[in-house]
């Protein structure tokens, strides 16, 4: 009997284990995650006849980000900040785990107006890849989008001065 619960311990311990081996795999690759040197991610949301958000927001290989608040945005006008080179890795693993740059150029449907778009384009190892999703995106596409934008985050900007002309 107690051979029974050592087995059973034993068999408990190694699923436990592989459970937490396994849930750490994606925060190990991402580690490993390599970075274009021409690493360049623009994600826009356009305006529509409501309050929808207008922004640009763009990150480049170094973690320079630059954002620019047009409409129905808490911030207007340009700001910048930077990202540690995790959240960048963050970014290329998860458009690569996103089948990025085999998703369809866009999703949209002519017959249906006034809905805003959220535009992610990327270019990475001479490669530029541009994703339109207006109307009937997977959900998966959506989640991308999402998970883009929860990394790059909203918190840490400084406003760019503007440029003071003569």
């Amino acid at each position: 009997m107690n051979s029974y619960l050592a087995l059973g311990a034993m068999l408990f311990g190694l699923c436990f284990l592989a459970a937490g081996c396994k849930s750490s795999s994606p925060e190990r690759a991402i580690k490993k995650t390599v970075v274009a040197e021409d690493f360049l991610l623009e994600h826009r949301r356009t305006p529509c006849f409501g309050t929808c958000p207008f922004f640009t927001v763009t990150v480049d290989a170094s973690g320079k980000v630059v954002y620019t608040g047009e409409m129905h945005v808490e911030k207007i006008g340009t700001y910048t900040k930077m990202i540690p080179e995790s959240d960048v890795k963050r970014l290329v693993y998860t458009l690569k785990e996103g089948n990025f740059f085999e998703l369809e150029n866009e999703y949209d449907n002519e017959r249906i107006t006034d809905l805003p778009s959220v535009i992610t384009k990327c270019r990475q190892n001479g490669t530029v890849k541009e994703v339109t999703n207006r109307y009937g995106a997977p959900d998966s596409v959506v989640a991308l989008q999402q998970k883009i934008e929860a990394i790059i985050g909203d918190e840490g900007y400084v406003k760019v001065k503007e440029a003071e002309t003569d």
